[in-house]
């Protein structure tokens, strides 16, 4: 009966700090998210600042300042062409709403063919009377939502920048802990062999958008690349979000039918073919167990939460198996049952 009790009052802790522990995960939110991007910049850039320093013989000053230069201008150029695929979204509304009305127009003939009682002609009307020039080209209410977004983007973006600097000057360079060593490895192999396969994914999405002639081709492959960090799910909404566009400009036919099999299929290829062959067993997570995290980490982050699922998940892991008392619930999150249950 002792051992019964002590083992329930040891369930009944664990229960009380993994609430308490989501609680301060939810509350530090702020703090932590920017923190946590950074470690995972930090693990991907620091195996580029080694071989600048190893394989070149560059000073490791020169390695560091180099590779901030690299991320900075990339992260702009980034941020200038989706400005730009923005921009050019919204001096296309007016088009869009034009489209928009045929496409009511026709269903509400189809529904009047077959009898159905149902009339969308005041939809209609009141898409004709929403002043989107005024309010998306000119309204200064606009131009200070942007202005905001802009600015805390910018905010985040700094604090992140601060965090790599300060855990790229105050790391040596070599790390003689097993357990780090080991989590560093599979983290990196992990993010970089994912953006190697989101990078080719959007890019093919972006080029075949542009072959057809579908508007903001470059940010829907931006998009793509982003989404494919989000485990399953991410893929299908890389593949849906182009579809309204290409239906306003295009309507069902040959072309849609033709950028929805070539973007699916890409998808498909790379996500469940490629990807998985060169992944290999690295983050050796069982697929219900990464939808369960998935879950949490969305809930509890949002959506930068989602996209760090499955390495945060991964590392949980990493520790759990390192600690014995703890390594039947490492080998569960592998989906394997461990001998002594």
């Amino acid at each position: 009966m002792s051992d019964t009790q002590q083992r329930i009052n040891s369930y009944c802790l664990m229960i009380l700090a993994a609430i308490g522990l989501t609680s301060a995960l939810i509350f530090t939110r702020p703090v932590l998210v920017p923190l946590v991007i950074s470690l995972f910049i930090f693990a991907i850039t620091s195996p580029f600042i080694n071989f600048l320093q190893t394989k070149l013989k560059v000073p490791r000053v020169v390695s560091i300042v180099l590779t901030i230069l690299i991320f900075l201008f990339f992260s702009t150029l980034l941020v200038v062409m989706v400005t730009s695929s923005i921009e050019s979204f919204v001096k296309a509304t007016t088009i869009y709403r034009e489209r928009v009305i045929q496409a009511i127009s026709f269903v509400n003939g189809l529904l009047e063919n077959w009898e159905v009682n149902f009339d969308l002609r005041n939809i209609q009307d009141d898409l004709k009377k929403v002043p989107l020039e005024s309010v998306l080209k000119g309204s200064s209410n606009f131009v200070s939502v942007v202005g905001n977004f802009s600015l805390l983007i910018i905010g985040n973006s700094t604090l992140i920048i601060i965090y790599v600097m300060f855990l790229i000057f105050g790391s040596s360079g070599n790390i003689q802990s097993p357990l780090i060593n080991s989590i560093a490895e599979k983290i990196s192999k992990y993010v970089a062999t994912k953006f190697l396969m989101s990078l080719a994914t959007g890019i093919i999405t972006g080029l075949t958008l542009y072959f057809f002639g579908v508007d903001l081709a470059f940010m829907f492959a931006v998009l793509t690349i982003l989404l494919n960090f989000i485990p399953s799910i991410g893929s299908i909404f890389a593949v849906l979000l182009p579809l309204p566009i290409l239906l306003l400009e295009h309507g069902i036919g040959g072309t849609f039918f033709g950028v929805l099999i070539i973007t699916a299929s890409t998808q498909i290829t790379i996500g469940n073919i490629i990807e998985p062959k060169l992944m290999g067993e690295s983050m050796d997570l069982h697929p219900v167990v990464v939808m369960a995290f998935l879950t949490f980490w969305g809930l509890v982050w949002g959506v930068p939460g989602m996209f760090l699922a499955v390495p945060i998940t991964a590392i949980i892991k990493i520790v759990l198996s390192k600690i014995e008392s703890t390594h039947a619930i490492s080998e569960l999150l592998a989906g394997r049952l461990p001998n002594n249950l």
